[in-house]
């Protein structure tokens, strides 16, 4: 005779349990969602935008830059690529790409880019072969330097173009460096990339 009643109990507890659980698992589903990457559609108005000589300034994203003196700044293309400088066949570009949460987390690179590794392996995947990569710093600031080669064609036009690219992370923000030129002039701009792109600045910080 106490057989169901000992059956009732067991199933009131399994359902507390139950209960449980999903209440936990409820609460692990809204923090993740709340911790989620969202990506913010990018602002572009050339009212945040300051040319002083060869020195570029965005007063929205909060950086600056030198570019090679005598180079051509203009407005990028693209709805990431904020401005760029160009030479003849040389260019350097700065794209941003800005993110937030509804918690208001602050993510790390590897959050953002599933880490160097696997920022590389898209890069391998996408035909554009990495050269070299390591992870370093610009402006004291976490960052990857990958070099990359690809091929160009426009029209009855092609051409190989090696690209140096640094990926640097500050306050939800990927701020990504591009040079690149004609393969077969690659390690004579080198140089001048990389002594432009060392004026990188993330203003504020």
């Amino acid at each position: 005779m106490k057989w169901p009643h000992i059956a009732i109990f067991i199933a009131v507890i399994i359902g507390i349990v139950a209960l449980g659980m999903n209440s936990q698992n409820e609460f692990e589903r809204e923090q993740i969602e709340n911790s989620t990457p969202i990506e913010v559609a990018i602002d572009k108005d050339p009212i945040h935008s300051q040319i002083t000589g060869n020195m570029y300034r965005n007063t929205k994203y909060g950086f600056r830059i030198k570019f090679p003196k005598g180079w051509n700044i203009s407005p990028g293309d693209g709805i990431h690529i904020v401005q760029k400088a160009t030479s003849g066949l040389e260019s350097i570009m700065i794209s941003v790409n800005q993110f937030e949460s509804k918690n208001g987390t602050l993510f790390s690179i590897e959050d953002l880019t599933g880490g160097l590794q696997s920022a590389v392996d898209e890069f391998n995947q996408n035909s554009r072969p990495v050269t070299f990569y390591e992870e370093t710093t610009l402006d004291n600031l976490p960052a990857y330097m990958i070099e990359y080669s690809t091929s160009y064609k426009n029209l009855d036009q092609e051409a190989d173009i090696t690209q140096l690219q640094f990926i640097v992370l500050k306050d939800n923000i990927i701020y990504t460096i591009s040079a690149g030129t004609l393969t077969s002039r690659y390690e004579e701009m080198k140089e001048e990339f990389m002594k432009s792109i060392s004026t990188f600045v993330v203003e504020g910080k």
